[in-house]
């Protein structure tokens, strides 16, 4: 069993892959034997015991396929813990390693040919004290990785030892993990000290950040207007951005401005909602100010199942607490609305103002129709950060505080967590996967209920003409690799086609996926990017892709600045069997598209 410290995405802290508490934790004898020890113990009670032979073997050998998404990424690293003892062997050296095991061949797709990668074989010092040892994955290899599917026939993580062969082997190890690099967070803030206690007010932001893990950068100041070339890369560079309670909204909406901040292709979280005004940075069309005197309200959450609010206890009505009233003025400020536009309202308040809470933005929409400013990226309005008041004395309480308790903390871990999720950006399909309607099989994308099969409407889903044989189905001929319905498409057929909501940016770089298979005769499948020209498809990339008979994913890319007509356009996509010998059927599943 796979085990998370604390938060895997967003920290320092990784994916523990072995702390032998009660168990190997799936980790085989290869040519060692393996057991139980609390010798070496780190993490827990318990660790690894490696008995073997002297000379180089492999230990162990853990089927790692589950974890490929964690070892594509730049940065990665492997740490253990290892301690051996000098009396236990007569080898006057001994070193370890990890390597990945995977598929050396082309035979499930030159992507998935990844082979034998040595990590570095690492000198074991044997004191009989436990030492940590770490191994970055090179970039070359991430990448390989990453570009890896589930028809890879294996991706093991193999434990090497090396010594003298005239040895035995004996060692114990302990905290095996899987860890991301640090993720760099721009914390955007000014200098606000309104109690004149010669502390920051919102220091307390920036010290919990850093405790987290994360590496932050909290130059106060250095991202007013105007925002530069230079300045711009380096927001671009950075994991996430994170917009604090203690900017001074004014230094952010000069002309101009706002456009640079939206247009960051870089996840940001919002802490301010007065940097989300309608005129600063247009996210939310307020009719009045935002509110200094909310208190701390209850928050309602409307959508319990988003990754914001895991691992949060509610009450029976989908309430919970996470402000801390003691904490400054004990007020936190929202802006009195409810109507968020094109975003999504995870949750509200309930209390003086029946408010917007969190708010999420998908990448490539739209603040609110008429306002002009687009997405570049994924955005999320957290509303936190203590409320500046003036006294009876004319003195002020600080403004910008941390005042999350601990709910408020973990839906703020979350938030961060999915904000900087790697992989492609995706950009909203309908029915990706073909398993709609659901029902059986149905010829005909537009409900024109081809030769007898159901007059439904597949969602989604669009030809220009009608079909004489495509669709969707469920076969057991034609294994689904997402759900348990697959498209099909007859070489004779018109093309399918799905335009999206997205609205095309200069920087972007998209990439479409598709799992293709040859399920009759077919050979070839077209992929094609296009963006929309008043109701004409205009082909931006496209791809003829060679099918088999096993499902494979295939790829297509479009950098949007090699075809500029396209920016402030929708983007779509398009599927065609142009196998030109014979009738010929090509089966289809899990369409993604995404932002590189």
């Amino acid at each position: 069993m796979r085990k998370r410290r604390r938060h895997l995405a967003g920290t320092s802290y990784g994916l523990v892959i072995g702390d032998f508490e009660g168990s190997l934790d799936g980790w085989p004898p290869k040519d060692a034997t393996l057991t139980l020890s609390p010798i070496g113990a780190t993490l827990g009670a318990g660790a690894m015991q490696v008995d073997g032979p002297g000379g180089w073997h492999i230990d162990s050998l853990l089927d790692a396929k589950g974890l490929r998404g964690e070892l594509g990424v730049k940065g990665v690293t492997i740490t253990a813990d290892v301690t051996a003892f000098e009396a236990d062997m007569t080898t006057t050296w001994m070193q370890v390693e990890f390597v990945i095991n995977a598929q050396n061949n082309n035979d499930a797709g030159a992507n998935n040919n990844v082979g034998w990668q040595g990590l570095g074989l690492q000198d074991v010092v044997r004191d009989g004290q436990p030492h940590k040892h770490t191994w970055v994955l090179p970039e070359a290899l991430t990448t390989a990785i990453a570009g890896t599917d589930p028809n890879i026939w294996w991706f093991e993580l193999a434990l090497v030892s090396n010594l003298d062969g005239a040895s035995v082997t004996k060692f114990y190890i302990d905290n095996i993990q899987v860890v991301p690099p640090p993720v760099r967070i721009i914390y955007v803030t000014d200098s606000p000290d309104l109690d004149n206690d010669s502390v920051r007010d919102d220091q307390s932001w920036i010290d919990w950040l850093t405790a987290q893990g994360y590496s932050v950068d909290a130059r106060r100041g250095y991202w007013k207007e105007p925002l530069d070339a230079n300045r711009v890369a380096e927001l671009e560079a950075a994991d996430l951005i994170i917009a604090g309670r203690g900017a001074n909204t004014g230094n952010y909406d000069a002309a101009g401005e706002p456009a640079k901040w939206n247009s960051l292709r870089t996840p940001m979280l919002n802490t301010n909602v007065w940097l989300a005004r309608k005129n600063r940075w247009l996210w939310m069309n307020n009719p009045t100010d935002a509110k200094k005197d909310a208190g701390s309200p209850v928050m309602s959450i409307l959508d319990p199942n988003h990754p914001v609010f895991a691992g949060v206890t509610l009450d029976p009505n989908g309430l919970v607490n996470v402000l801390d009233p003691n904490v400054g003025s004990g007020n936190t400020s929202f802006l009195d609305m409810l109507d968020v536009g094109n975003g999504t309202l995870l949750a509200e308040c309930l209390g003086v103002y029946n408010a917007a809470w969190i708010v999420e933005w998908p990448c490539g929409v739209e603040y609110y129709t008429g306002c002009g400013q687009v997405t570049g990226g994924k955005r999320i309005l957290f509303s936190a950060g203590s409320q500046d008041t003036t006294l009876a004395d004319e003195s002020k309480t600080p403004q910008g505080v941390f005042n999350l308790n601990e709910a408020g903390q973990q839906m703020l871990r979350n938030a961060i967590a999915y904000l900087v999720a790697k992989g492609p950006m995706p950009v909203a399909l309908v029915n990706a996967s073909f398993e709609l309607p659901g029902t059986e099989k149905i010829k005909g994308w537009n409900g024109e209920g081809v030769a007898g099969t159901p007059a439904v409407d597949i969602p989604g889903w669009a030809s220009d003409t009608a079909v004489a044989d495509s669709g969707v189905e469920s076969d057991a001929r034609f294994p689904a690799t997402d759900g348990v319905w697959t498209g099909f498409l007859m070489g004779a057929d018109p093309s399918v086609w799905q335009l999206t909501d997205f609205v095309i940016q200069a920087n972007d770089v998209f990439e479409l996926k598709v799992d293709a298979m040859n399920t009759w005769q077919g050979t070839t499948l077209k992929m094609v990017l296009y963006f929309d020209m008043s109701g004409i498809r205009i082909p931006a990339a496209s791809k003829e892709a060679t099918v088999t008979g096993t499902m494979q994913t295939f790829t297509l890319e479009f950098p949007a600045k090699d075809l500029q007509v396209s920016v402030g356009t929708k983007i779509g996509i398009e599927l065609d069997n142009v196998t030109t010998v014979g009738d010929s059927w090509i089966g289809l599943d899990n369409v993604r598209l995404g932002l590189k």
